[in-house]
């Protein structure tokens, strides 16, 4: 258990160093979305996920965390290349790129399975003031997915709402 406490407080002291060492935003989103896959439509899913974007490279990435309902399934991780991100009127922003996703999910203990794929994302973003940036965005994730049972295809199109905060 100390391990786990130094490892979470090393994580917490190098995020922190590195926020005010860079020029770089943290923030964190919501995320509901329905997937697409041989099964059918699920839309129980969430996503709560941090985003970390360092301004002089146009990459944001994300670390989720899957939830279907209050229940831990698995976790994600992203990475986009905003292609744009212009004004289109004052402090109202759009973006649009493209990235990639693998993600892991283990609902139970006999099922798993492990996704990777392309994203097109596209959103808004405003500044209420000038380091607190709201956006919402949403994605299309055509995905190989890799169930403990058969191979797979899977089309997750996560709907984010987030905050990101600038250092």
């Amino acid at each position: 258990m100390k391990i786990k406490k130094l490892s979470i407080l090393l994580f917490c002291f190098f995020l922190s160093t590195t926020c005010f060492a860079l020029d770089v935003a943290v923030g964190v989103q919501c995320s509901w979305f329905p997937r697409f896959t041989n099964e059918g439509i699920h839309v129980t899913e969430s996503e709560a996920a941090i985003t970390f974007k360092i301004p002089s490279v146009p990459i944001i990435f994300s670390t989720d965390v899957i939830l279907d309902g209050y229940k831990f399934e698995g976790l994600q991780l992203a990475g986009d290349w905003w292609f744009k991100n212009k004004s289109l009127k004052g402090e109202l922003y759009y973006y649009y790129g493209l990235g990639g996703a693998v993600s892991v999910r283990f609902p139970n203990l006999s099922f798993y399975d492990f996704e990777i794929g392309a994203r097109g994302v596209a959103g808004l973003n405003i500044y209420i003031y000038e380091p607190l940036e709201v956006y919402i965005q949403c994605a299309l994730q055509p995905s190989l997915a890799v169930y403990s049972d058969r191979l797979g295809f899977s089309m997750p199109t996560p709907l984010s709402l987030g905050l990101r905060y600038w250092f």
